[in-house]
């Protein structure tokens, strides 16, 4: 979402639709999401220079629509996490603070927040609005007929619309844009000492392709962060031969913090999945080494039936992966640099540990007999 700081709002928070905001506010507050019908009716004015030489002139045109705007109050949590300004060894780091709101598979991050100081969210909504959609149509005349340059416009500003949601937070209504989906937890080499030191975690995004074998071997759930501190710690120890235990590298590290006021935990946004990160990410390392030509005709065998039968012959992901690495190190090694693995541990290492720290922390959650 673009920045951008409007002029001449009225404010008109007692009007009937500044009233009905607030109502809407107030239902949220009590646990109710519901949203507001935005009615945009505006003009939306742009120069036009032709090219043929013919005389420079206005154009003008009606922009009208409807779109819902969630207002909600959901799950709040704040990352924060060390940035570096100019590299080196940390002395230029600084905390970026992301505001969070999670509901199932969806989040919203905090945006800009320039509507606050004339206390009429609508009016700044549909100013937004024009501007996206005088850029568009200015866009659009560069390669497109005068008549026919506005179609399609309104119905993308109207998605961009869509994706603004507004969250009751401590501070009142606080406008949010939609995520790809709730961020996830990373393992990443260290921005100041790199991968053979130390490893930290940090938020990546969390919209993971289905092929995506790095992305599921190295990030959790960010309700699953004790477990991802637990695997960072034991990768650490046996797989970066610069570590030190006497010094301390881990305040680089990603800090989610609840600030919803209530009892919550990040446990509470934990999304149950069908199967486990590591099966995700060994079948579909499988298949890549599969394209890779990597494979012979016993493990191609193998690897398809854990493919279609699942279940317990699961195992066999692991297995193949395994065999390949026996049989042919240096092309797997050769790999995994071309895809740009850069770690001392391999793979089927991290799978290992993650299953590891994931059975030790179900068994620590079971209730005592």
């Amino acid at each position: 979402m673009r920045e951008f700081a409007p002029e001449d709002i009225k404010n008109t928070a007692e009007t009937p639709e500044g009233r009905v905001f607030a109502a809407c506010l107030e239902l949220a507050r009590k646990g109710k999401p519901n949203w507001f019908a935005l009615a945009v009716d505006e003009l939306v004015t742009v120069p036009y220079v032709p090219t043929d030489g013919s005389s420079p002139r206005l154009i003008t045109k009606r922009l009208c629509f409807e779109v819902p705007i969630w207002v909600r109050a959901d799950d709040h949590f704040a990352l924060h996490e060390k940035k570096l300004e100019h590299g080196g060894d940390g002395s230029s780091a600084y905390t970026d603070v992301r505001d969070i709101w999670v509901s199932g598979d969806n989040a919203w991050e905090r945006t800009e927040q320039y509507y606050k100081a004339h206390k009429d969210p609508m009016s700044y909504l549909r100013l937004l609005a024009v501007q996206w959609a005088g850029r568009a149509l200015e866009a659009a005349l560069r390669n497109s007929d005068p008549d026919r340059a506005f179609d399609g416009v309104p119905d993308e500003v109207r998605n961009s619309l869509w994706t603004i949601s507004f969250q009751v937070a401590a501070d009142g209504a606080v406008m949010t844009k939609a995520l790809n989906a709730v961020p996830r937890v990373g393992i990443e080499p260290s921005a100041i000492w790199g991968a053979k030191t130390f490893l930290s975690l940090g938020a990546v995004d969390g919209a993971l392709s289905l092929d995506d074998w790095k992305g599921h071997l190295l990030t959790f759930q960010l309700g699953d962060l004790i477990e991802a501190q637990a695997a960072r710690d034991a990768l650490v120890v046996g797989h970066c031969p610069q570590y030190d235990d006497a010094y301390g590298y881990d305040w680089m590290d990603l800090d989610v913090r609840s600030v919803l006021g209530r009892d919550r935990t990040l446990e509470t946004i934990r999304k149950d999945e069908p199967e486990s990160a590591t099966v995700k990410g060994l079948r579909m390392l499988g298949m890549a080494l599969k394209a890779a030509g990597l494979m012979d005709q016993d493990d191609k065998a193998d690897f398809e039936v854990a493919y279609y039968e699942g279940g317990p012959y699961q195992k066999l992901f692991r297995e193949v992966i395994e065999a390949i690495s026996q049989k042919r190190p240096r092309d797997l090694q050769g790999f995994l640099e071309a895809n740009g693995w850069q770690y001392d541990f391999s793979p089927l290492q991290i799978a290992d540990i993650r299953e590891g720290v994931r059975s030790t922390h179900t068994q620590a959650k079971q209730p005592k007999p």
